[in-house]
């Protein structure tokens, strides 16, 4: 069961990483524009929706996942980097949910209203880049077994 769980582990890594870096790279080579024209929205709302029913389930995949792998080990005889990987991870995980889902919400509403949204769209994409690095940053000291 453990391989299984480490499989689904590393692929939603590998979706939610891969993907909010391409869609931040897209999002910021469309929001130099100086307004969003309908081609730019429609590909943003089809982003959104990309990132709200595939990645986000798959960072919650990450997730629970981690969580029953790291429970098969004893708690208190863990490396530092294995407690940093739970820890930092986690945290990084719960907040993407909640950031990237309650934010996507603003992305409709100002593709919807054809306001400018180019400036939102680039928060967006910032956003979905930190939310990248942090995974970056643990996969790092993961791989490394840093500290």
């Amino acid at each position: 069961m453990y391989e299984l769980y480490y499989f689904i582990h590393l692929t939603g890594m590998a979706v939610w990483i891969g993907s909010f870096f391409g869609f931040a790279v897209l999002i910021r080579q469309m929001s130099r524009a100086p307004q969003l024209n309908a081609t730019h929205g429609a590909l943003m709302l089809s982003m959104k929706r990309f990132v709200n029913v595939g990645v986000l389930p798959a960072t919650l995949a990450v997730l629970i996942s981690g969580v029953l792998m790291i429970l098969r080990f004893d708690h208190s005889a863990l490396p530092l980097y294995m407690r940093l990987m739970e820890q930092i991870g986690g945290v990084a995980l719960i907040l993407t949910v909640l950031v990237i889902g309650l934010y996507s919400r603003k992305i409709t509403t100002s593709i919807t209203e054809e306001t400018n949204g180019s400036r939102i769209s680039r928060i967006y994409a910032s956003m979905l880049t930190i939310s990248a690095f942090l995974g970056v940053l643990v996969l790092l000291i993961t791989a490394l077994r840093l500290a």
